[in-house]
C-alpha cells in the first residue's frame, strides 16, 4: 500500500484562491444554510458575483487579499474568470470554492462522520474489542465521558472511531443519492425543493440506532450476516459497503414511507442493457449503479484519470466512497486536477438535529494522491436516462463498459480479503499503514467459479440481481497497454 499523502492542511480565507499544492487542502465554509434550488445537470453557474447582501464584506475581502499578497508576494494573483470550473455532482460552476453559489452547493451535501454515544452494538466474541480503539479516540479528541460506558464493560461498541469510516462514506454516497432522488422528483412535479424538509427526511433514515434503516448498526448487521462475515469493529472494504447498501435498500423498499431505490452492483464494470431495462421497467424506481473497483496496485494508474473526472462530471454522478490511502473519504466533485471530498474522520456526539450532518469545510486532494480502491456510484432514473449515460460514456470511458445483452454464463470472482475482513487495530499501534480502510488490491487473488445464471421464468431480469447471496466482487482493472 502506498504511504498516505501529507496531512498538512492549509486554511484558506474567504478571499483566497483554491490552493493548488500537492498536499490535501481544507477550505472552511460559512455556516449559513443553503436556500438555492437544485442546479440542472452540467449547467454553468456563475458564482463569482456577490449579492447585495454580501457587499458589506467587500472591505474585509479586499483586506484579506492584501494580507495574502503580503504573506506570499511571489504568488500570482488569481482571476476567478481564469480558474477552471468547479464541478459538483454534475453541475459546473464558475468561481472558487468560497464563491457564494459553490459554497451553497457544497453545504447542501450530507456529511456523515464518526459518532460516539450511540445505541450499543454488541461485540462479537471473536471480534475486535472496543478497548482496542482507545488510542484512536484520543487521537480524534473523543470526550471520554461520552464513551465511558463502552470502555467500562468492553462488551459493546458505542463509537465507531477508528473503524467506521468506510461505512460513513458509504452512507454519504447513499444519503446524497436519496437527497437527489427526492429533490428531482419535486422539480418534476413543478415544485421547488424544500431542502430543510428533504434533509430532515433523509437524515432520519441514517440515525445511529437499530430502527433507522440505513444506520451504522444496520450496515454492520447485514455485513455480519452475509458471506463477508464482517464483525463490529472490523473495517469494511468496497465489496462489503456495496453489498450492504444493496441489501439495506432492498429491505427499505418494503416500507411505504421510505423513498424507493433499486441497487445494482456492477460486476466487472459491465452494464447490460437488457438487464437494466427490465429492472427499471419492472419497478419504475431509480437505479443506483455501484462499481466496486480497483484502478491500480498502490496508486491509480494515470490512464484512468480522465475517466474518473468524466464520471464525476456527469449528472448521474452520486460520488465516490473510498479512494485515499489508509482512509475512506466521500468524493463529490473536482476542480482541475484536484478532487473535492468530505472527511468522515471527525468525531461527533449523537445529535438529533440536522446541523451536524452538514459539512463545515471542503477538502481537496490531487487525483494522484488517491488510493485505487473505491466504490463509484451512478444514478439512472429511467431507461432513457440510461441511454443518455451510455451515449456519454460508451467508447470514451475506460472504467464503465456497455453491452446490449447479458451473457448466459459468467465468472464470479470472490475477494478473499473482503470475505475475511481484518480485525481493526487502534490507530498508531501496528496498523498506521492501514488505517481503517481495507486495502483489497494486493491480496486480490480470489478463486474464480463459473456458474450458470438461473433465469427467473416470471421476469426477464436475471436472478443474480434478486437472490444472489455471495459477496460482491471487486473489479481489478489491469493497466492498459
Amino acid at each position: 500500500m502506498s504511504s498516505e499523502p501529507s496531512k498538512e492542511e492549509h486554511k484558506a480565507s474567504l478571499a483566497e484562491p483554491v490552493p493548488s499544492a500537492a498536499s490535501d487542502s481544507k477550505v472552511p465554509l460559512e455556516t449559513s444554510p443553503p436556500h438555492s434550488n437544485l442546479q440542472g445537470p452540467q449547467e454553468i453557474v456563475d458564482s463569482g458575483t456577490k449579492s447585495a447582501a454580501e457587499q458589506p464584506n467587500s472591505f474585509q475581502n479586499a483586506l484579506a487579499q492584501f494580507w495574502q499578497r503580503l504573506r506570499s508576494p511571489d504568488a500570482p494573483e488569481t482571476d476567478p474568470e481564469s480558474l477552471q470550473p468547479v464541478v459538483i455532482m454534475g453541475t459546473s460552476y464558475k468561481g472558487t470554492l468560497t464563491s457564494a453559489g459553490i459554497e451553497e452547493a457544497i453545504r447542501r451535501r450530507l456529511w456523515f462522520t464518526y459518532r460516539t454515544g450511540f445505541e450499543p452494538i454488541p461485540r462479537a466474541l471473536d471480534g475486535p474489542s472496543p478497548l482496542s480503539f482507545i488510542g484512536s479516540m484520543i487521537v480524534h479528541g473523543v470526550n471520554p465521558h461520552g464513551a465511558l460506558a463502552g470502555f467500562l464493560d468492553n462488551t459493546s461498541f458505542t463509537s465507531d472511531v477508528g473503524w467506521g469510516c468506510m461505512i460513513r462514506t458509504a452512507q454519504c454516497l447513499l444519503a446524497n443519492t436519496l437527497q437527489t432522488v427526492i429533490a428531482r422528483k419535486a422539480i418534476q412535479d413543478g415544485n421547488t425543493p424544500d431542502w430543510s424538509s428533504i434533509n430532515t427526511q433523509v437524515v432520519s433514515l441514517f440515525r445511529d440506532n437499530y430502527n433507522s434503516p440505513f444506520s451504522l448498526h444496520n450496515f454492520v448487521g447485514v455485513a455480519s450476516h452475509s458471506p463477508l462475515k464482517v464483525k463490529p469493529g472490523q473495517w469494511f472494504g468496497p465489496s462489503a459497503a456495496s453489498l450492504s447498501i444493496k441489501r439495506l435498500c432492498s429491505k427499505a423498499n418494503e416500507d411505504a414511507d421510505f423513498p424507493k431505490l433499486n441497487v445494482m452492483i456492477c460486476e466487472s464494470c459491465d452494464l447490460h442493457g437488457d438487464e437494466v431495462k427490465s429492472l427499471l421497467e419492472k419497478t419504475s424506481r431509480p437505479l443506483l449503479l455501484l462499481f466496486p473497483i480497483r484502478l491500480g496496485i498502490e496508486t491509480i494508474n494515470a490512464i484512468y484519470y480522465p475517466s474518473l473526472f468524466q464520471l464525476l462530471s456527469l449528472p448521474h454522478s452520486m460520488g465516490i466512497s473510498g479512494g485515499k490511502p489508509s482512509s475512506s473519504y466521500y468524493f463529490f466533485g473536482h476542480q482541475g486536477d484536484s478532487l473535492l471530498y468530505l472527511d468522515p474522520h471527525t468525531s461527533q456526539q449523537i445529535d438529533e438535529t440536522n446541523g451536524s450532518y452538514r459539512p463545515l469545510s471542503c477538502n481537496t486532494v490531487p487525483i494522484s494522491g488517491l488510493d485505487p480502491s473505491m466504490v463509484v456510484g451512478l444514478l439512472v432514473e429511467s431507461y432513457a436516462d440510461y441511454e443518455a449515460l451510455k451515449s456519454e460514456l460508451k467508447g470514451k470511458n475506460k472504467i464503465v463498459h456497455f453491452h446490449d445483452r447479458a451473457p448466459t454464463r459468467r465468472s464470479v470472482s470472490v475477494s478473499n480479503q473482503d470475505k475475511n475482513a481484518k480485525s481493526a487495530e487502534p490507530d498508531g499501534n501496528g496498523a498506521s499503514d492501514i488505517g481503517d480502510f481495507v486495502d483489497i488490491g494486493d491480496d486480490f487473488a480470489g478463486s474464480e467459479v463459473e456458474e450458470e445464471i438461473q433465469e427467473d421464468p416470471n421476469s426477464s431480469v436475471t436472478a443474480k440481481y434478486d437472490i444472489v447471496e455471495g459477496p460482491a466482487p471487486v473489479t481489478v482493472l489491469e493497466d492498459e497497454k
